[in-house]
């Protein structure tokens, strides 16, 4: 006669503890967008951005505007600001 095999008792898996997942601060924008509007003297901060691409749809949809001459994207820029209370 041929012997039975013993069928496996499945289990789920124990959960381990889970510890408290690390919150990452949100990655620093290191891309900057300026631009000059026409017709007026000086340069104007637009905003940060952490991705080259928004960057450059925000700079895009800029000069898209009759008022905007042009606009500049700058990577790997540090801006120091006044801290305010």
């Amino acid at each position: 006669m041929a012997k039975k095999k013993k069928a496996k008792k499945i289990t789920k898996p124990t959960p381990t503890k889970r510890t408290k997942q690390s919150v990452q601060p949100p990655p620093i924008p290191k891309i900057v967008v300026f631009f000059e509007l026409s017709g007026v003297a000086g340069v104007r901060f637009h905003g940060e951005y952490t991705d080259i691409e928004r960057a450059r749809l925000a700079a895009r949809s800029l000069v898209l505007s009759p008022d905007v001459a042009q606009a500049w994207i700058m990577e790997d820029l540090e801006i120091i600001r006044k801290q305010t209370s």
